[in-house]
């Protein structure tokens, strides 16, 4: 039975890094939390030959160990095909660009790690880059911690431009990164279509008045973050303060009462529009089904029109094209779709479907033939009905 967590700074100083590796190696520990012990980059190594066929570790913790790009290396070899490891911490080292290229090339094919940390590693914007890169396709990875990275406005937008379709990312933290207004303002747009984020750490940025806007402006149709840190975004000497009016608004933004009513809001808008396209659509294909078919002429007429063409019909020449546009113009205009009174529509429906929920009979009665379709459609706008079984009610109201 694996034990659940080994802290190795109980060992004798000269021994933890050995007890480590048995540890491992015998597979009977699921944590290792191993830090301040300067091993290096051969303690790394060494750490990643005993996981190559370990198979129980979930949590390594090696921060504040001197491990460099080559031990980074090591590490991110082995998380291409290790599938145990969940959390990994290398916060306080020196892996560099270089490492955190390495690792973020690991977790394109790893589908284990759900957390890394790699904190105060100068990995600058290479890296951050080289990690965006990853986020496109990864699906594993929720909590990334990148802060006091130096990954400044281009490495901030690049993660942004990953998040805009990551799903499984949830807590990201770009803590004093100096990635500025123009950092600040990418990531405001990715948060407008993001679904995964729910923390979200920019303290320390350099972020400005303009730079906060963007992202309070994100907030009004983001209705999954719950944690944005913008403290300490202040500057005495560029005379830059994000207003305390400002950080309140932000604030009621992220209140859960807020995004809970947001997120009921947006839900509405989408079956209303879904309702729209569907009926749209099934008018359409009534109005086709109605059209006339085009009357057949004589075998003698289509002779007598090829002779006076001299054959540019056959040929597909323009003079036969024109004739066939004209002659096709009265059977396009059947297809024309009048206009939907559909604020009227949509209230009518809805009131319906209103009192079918509290028990009324009228519901049903009230539209004739189509009085007890109109209720199943404004109990789907009420969020009573599915949206697989909307089609349903469509086809029968009309």
């Amino acid at each position: 039975m694996y034990a659940s967590e080994v802290w190795l700074e109980e060992w004798p100083e000269d021994q933890e890094l050995e007890r480590a590796i048995a540890e491992v190696h015998a597979g009977t520990v699921t944590e290792v939390i191993l830090e301040e012990q300067e091993i290096g980059d051969a303690g790394a190594t060494q750490l990643a030959d005993a996981l190559r066929t370990n198979t129980s570790l979930e949590v390594l913790d090696l921060r504040d160990n001197e491990i460099g790009e080559a031990g980074a290396t090591q590490l991110a070899d082995v998380l291409r095909t290790n599938t145990s490891v969940e959390v990994l911490s290398l916060n306080e080292n020196s892996i560099g660009a270089a490492g955190a290229t390495q690792l973020a090339d690991a977790l394109g094919t790893n589908t284990s790690v759900k957390e890394l940390d790699l904190g105060f590693n100068e990995i600058g914007e290479a890296g951050a880059t080289q990690l965006a890169d990853a986020l496109r396709t990864n699906t594993s990875m929720e909590k990334l911690y990148l802060h006091k990275n130096s990954i400044g406005e281009a490495g901030a937008t690049q993660l942004a431009d990953a998040l805009r379709t990551n799903t499984s990312v949830k807590e990201l933290n770009l803590g004093d990164n100096e990635i500025g207004e123009a950092g600040a303002t990418q990531l405001a747009d990715a948060l407008r279509t993001n679904t995964s984020v729910k923390v979200l750490y920019l303290n320390d940025n350099s972020i400005d008045e303009a730079g906060a806007t963007q992202l309070a402006d994100a907030l009004r149709t983001n209705t999954s973050v719950g944690v944005l840190d913008l403290s300490y975004n202040y500057s005495i000497d560029a005379n830059y303060l994000i207003s305390q009016e400002l950080m309140d608004r932000i604030e009621a933004l992220l209140a859960p009462a807020a995004r809970a009513q947001r997120k009921a809001d947006f839900a509405w808008q989408r079956r209303r529009t879904l309702l729209m396209c569907l009926v749209a659509a099934r008018s359409l294909q009534g109005a086709a089904a109605s059209a006339p078919a085009p009357k057949k002429k004589k075998k003698k007429e289509e002779q007598e029109e090829d002779e006076e063409e001299g054959g540019i019909a056959r040929s597909g020449g323009g003079g036969g094209g024109g004739g066939g546009g004209a002659e096709g113009a009265p059977q396009a205009a059947q297809f024309e779709l009048k206009p939907v009174p559909w604020a009227a529509f949509l209230a009518r429906y809805r009131a319906a479907g209103q009192q079918a929920e509290a028990g009324g009979a009228q519901a049903a009665g009230a539209g004739g033939a189509g009085g007890d379709a109109g209720a199943r459609l404004g109990e789907f706008l009420a969020f009573r009905v599915p949206e697989d079984k909307l089609l349903c009610c469509v086809l029968t109201y009309l």
